[in-house]
């Protein structure tokens, strides 16, 4: 799975992007048809504390899930965020239909019944 990591107007730090970057790498494992992940960490402009946002977008076939959640923290934003996704990504596992892999019987094959 391709990852790709924005952050506008934040200077991030390169063990926030190792988080980053392992929890995608988790997702991925959880479905070999995820294709993209995409994860933006910027601040709101708000005035609470809780103002860290990270957004994840995962691309998959037929489907693109997405996620966003404020924290006080940036890692604290994408442990959440990483919770989430997991949950949609199980949930869109149970609504697609199983990705077949092709069988090598054609003609020719001493397995297959014509040959």
């Amino acid at each position: 799975m391709k990852i790709t990591i924005q952050t506008p107007g934040v200077k991030a730090r390169k063990n926030l992007l190792e988080l980053v970057d392992l929890k995608m790498q988790k997702l991925g494992k959880l479905n070999e048809r995820l294709v993209e992940a995409r994860v933006c960490l910027k601040l709101s402009k708000s005035d609470t504390t809780e103002n860290k946002i990270c957004e994840i977008t995962i691309l998959a076939p037929g489907s693109n899930l997405f996620i966003d959640k404020c924290a006080q923290s940036f890692p604290e934003a994408v442990r959440k965020c990483y919770e989430g996704m997991k949950r949609q990504i199980n949930d869109w596992k149970s609504t697609v239909r199983p990705y077949r892999k092709s069988n090598s019987n054609v003609v020719g094959d001493e397995n297959h019944p014509l040959s």
